[in-house]
């Protein structure tokens, strides 16, 4: 590889979007995370499917709170409100989880704004539509539906892949450390057939 290929890939992970309102994307990635307050929150990275600037720049991210807004962000990107409460009896780290595996890949739109941080220019998502309210019109956000398919695999790495099976892993650990201390509690109960 010549270097001149290394500052073209370099040149195109610096591209920053316009502002715009509507810009075809897709969920590049969702992940559960805990923010520095202790909020449980979805972090999520998109790249812009459509238009001009389709596949240019690195994936912009976005993290979702659990509130009014953030819960009709999350049905904009295709799981139903009414599915919530479906997922009541979960812990919290076991439902975001369960959201993010639903709302990987979805096609959808943004609210684009440009905004300076330490110093350098950076996108942020201002709201999350639905694909079908892509700014290419109605009958232009279809086509654009079927696009993540096409996308998704110039972008998906096996980075993306070790990230999964990394979170898959990080789950089950954990479900069996709270298996290991319920039964580390029922030991602690003295048991009911002694004689005295």
């Amino acid at each position: 590889m010549k270097f001149s290929d290394i500052l073209e890939m370099a040149d195109s992970e610096a591209f920053i979007h316009p502002e715009g309102k509507k810009v075809p994307a897709v969920v590049h990635s969702a992940v559960y995370k805990k923010s520095s307050n202790g909020n449980d929150m979805l972090a999520l990275t998109f790249r812009v499917t459509g238009g001009p600037n389709a596949g240019k720049g690195r994936p912009i991210r976005a993290y979702i709170l659990f509130n009014d807004s953030g819960r009709q962000q999350i049905s904009n990107l295709g799981f139903p409100a009414k599915d919530f409460t479906k997922l009541a009896d979960l812990e919290a780290e076991d439902a975001f989880t369960k959201i993010a595996a639903v709302i990987a890949g979805k096609p959808c739109a943004l609210d684009l704004k440009v905004e300076p941080y330490q110093g350098r220019d950076q996108n942020k998502i201002v709201w999350v539509h639905p694909a079908s309210a892509a700014s290419n019109g109605p009958s232009a956000a279809r086509p654009a539906a079927a696009k993540p398919k096409e996308v998704q695999p110039e972008f998906a790495s096996e980075a993306d892949e070790d990230d999964t099976a990394a979170l898959e892993a990080e789950l089950e650990a954990r479900r069996q450390a709270k298996a290991a201390r319920a039964a580390q509690t029922r030991r602690s109960e003295p048991p009911s057939d002694l004689p005295f």
